[in-house]
C-alpha cells in the first residue's frame, strides 16, 4: 500500500513538541515513507502562550528539512500548514482571514480544548 497523505504531524525540527532536531525529523519522515506515505504536511502548533513559532522560524525549519530530504533523495513531498488552537490568536486570524491553512487555502486544522468539547 502506498500514496498515503499525512495531514497532521510535527515533523519540523525544533519548532514545537514534535521533532526535537533535524535527525529526529529525518527519522520521522523515513518512518512515514516506509509506511507508504508519499505526501506529508507538517502542522506546527499555533497556540498562544505555549507554541507560537514565527513565520520565519517555520520557513527556515521547512527549508532545512526539505534540503535534508533532497540530499537523501527522499521521494516524500513536504508541505506546511499549522495546528491552530481555538484561542484568541485563532479568532483574530479568522476575522482577518489569515489562518495558516493547508496548501490551496481551502481548509485548515484546528484543535479545541478537550474540556470545552460537549
Amino acid at each position: 500500500m502506498s500514496n498515503f497523505v499525512d495531514l497532521h504531524a510535527h515533523y519540523l525540527p525544533a519548532i514545537d513538541d514534535g521533532a526535537v532536531d533535524l535527525d529526529t525529523s529525518l527519522q520521522m519522515t523515513s518512518a512515514a515513507g516506509s509506511m507508504g506515505f508519499t505526501h506529508i504536511v507538517a502542522t506546527p502548533h499555533q497556540r498562544d502562550g505555549m507554541y507560537m513559532p514565527s513565520a520565519e522560524q517555520i520557513v527556515n525549519a521547512t527549508a532545512v528539512l526539505k534540503e535534508a530530504l533532497a540530499a537523501q533523495k527522499s521521494p516524500l513531498r513536504l508541505e506546511v500548514a499549522a495546528e491552530n488552537f481555538w484561542d484568541g490568536v485563532f479568532h483574530e486570524r479568522l476575522a482577518a482571514r489569515t489562518v495558516p491553512s493547508y496548501p490551496g487555502n481551502k481548509a485548515f486544522l484546528f484543535e479545541v480544548e478537550p474540556r470545552l468539547m460537549p
